[in-house]
């Protein structure tokens, strides 16, 4: 794991589905600073004893994690103009890319509802693993390994219900410790109990907009989800799951279509 990084679950979803992954990730914080170089840099038979470089540092702003770029400067004092300049310059494009990825994130009320569909599906998918996020949240500081190890397990439970390994020692990387007895007894009735895969909710979910659902008739997306699934849902069964239970809306006008 890289220095500083931190694990987690993440709810990713894209355009035609959605997932529930494990990861790292570590904050940074971007910044521009000007460097002495005791060692001086040596360009086209010159050498540089200053420089203003564009850095990440990590979170505490106390270790510089990557230096993306160096300009070399002459003197400090070209230094210490340079600095000013892109400085000012580097504080405006973070406060555009904020404004950007704001904009970015204000969903349409059709968008935010596909999103809060797919949150119940993936809720209902990953019961345990929700669970545990929602403990984490809440845990106290000190409490935080513990709940992220709890976190780990419980994710790896619910891949074994969902996913009905042959093999239960290759769930990675969660291996389990040896003399981990009740890990592996959930493990185990993990693997015994019912899946809460659900292939409709899950099509819904994943692919409503994506497969034009959302423009057909009930009658009309009841038997392509009925056809892709395997299922034999009621149109009217497959409206009330869809919108009473998952919050989807319909362009599709009810009656015949406009002859106009």
């Amino acid at each position: 794991m890289p220095k500083g990084a931190k694990p987690g679950i993440f709810n990713v979803m894209w355009e035609t589905g959605f997932q529930v992954c494990y990861g790292n990730f570590r904050k940074f914080h971007r910044t521009v600073r000007k460097a002495r170089y005791i060692k001086p840099i040596e360009r086209n038979g010159k050498k540089y004893f200053w420089g203003v470089e564009y850095v990440d540092m990590d979170e505490e702003q106390k270790t510089v994690l990557k230096v993306l770029a160096a300009f070399l400067c002459d003197t400090e004092e070209i230094a210490d103009e340079l600095l000013k300049d892109r400085a000012a310059w580097l504080s405006a494009e973070v406060e555009k890319a904020k404004q950007a990825a704001a904009n970015a994130q204000k969903l349409s009320s059709d968008e935010d509802d596909l999103v809060k569909a797919r949150m119940t599906v993936m809720r209902e998918q990953f019961p345990d693993t929700h669970k545990a996020l929602d403990a984490l949240a809440q845990a106290a500081p000190d409490n935080r390994a513990e709940a992220t190890e709890a976190l780990f397990r419980a994710f790896a439970v619910d891949l074994v219900r969902l996913q009905k390994p042959a093999n239960l020692g290759d769930i990675s990387p969660f291996k389990s410790p040896p003399g981990d007895l009740s890990f592996i007894l959930e493990i185990a009735k993990a693997h015994k109990a019912k899946s809460p895969r659900d292939p409709v909710d899950v099509e819904i979910a994943a692919r409503w907009f994506a497969a034009g659902y959302d423009k057909m008739s009930k009658e009309e997306y009841t038997q392509a989800i009925n056809d892709k699934t395997g299922a034999s849902i009621s149109p009217d069964a497959m409206e009330k799951r869809r919108y009473a239970k998952l919050g989807l809306m319909t362009k599709k006008l009810p009656g015949p279509p406009s002859k106009v």
